[in-house]
């Protein structure tokens, strides 16, 4: 028989403001029912405190046989 496995994928995105790192991730979510935002962890930019630096944790499923 098959089953779903979920398989996550670690994204960097550096230097990027808040409207542009939501529509990322809005797409992300919108465009794949069955990729979703698992983690996110953003950061302020010491440079420039209006940039953002994030790390997004994926996950997506795909079939294994079990």
């Amino acid at each position: 028989s098959e089953l779903l496995r979920e398989v996550a994928a670690e994204v960097a995105v550096r230097n990027v403001s808040l409207d542009r790192l939501y529509d990322f991730l809005q797409r992300i979510e919108e465009n794949n029912a069955l990729v979703k935002v698992r983690r996110l962890k953003i950061k302020s930019r010491f440079d420039n405190p209006k940039m953002l630096d994030a790390t997004v944790t994926v996950g997506t499923f795909r079939t294994a046989e079990g």
